[in-house]
């Protein structure tokens, strides 16, 4: 009966760490395609920027 418990605290632990993992997991993709969102609006603002910028190359 003792192992019986402790096989199941067992399983039970390891379907939290696993879920644990994989929330894990979300998070960081949540994080990595939010980061690259922004990235790619910043590029895109960059883009209109070039339009109106003069580069004026002074002598050293």
């Amino acid at each position: 009966e003792r192992m019986e418990a402790d096989e199941a605290f067992a399983e039970a632990e390891r379907a939290a760490r696993q879920r644990l993992e994989e929330e894990a997991r979300l998070k960081i993709q949540e994080y990595k395609t939010e980061r690259r969102r922004q990235r790619q609006a910043a590029d895109d603002d960059d883009d209109d920027d070039d339009h109106d910028v003069e580069v004026v190359y002074a002598p050293h």
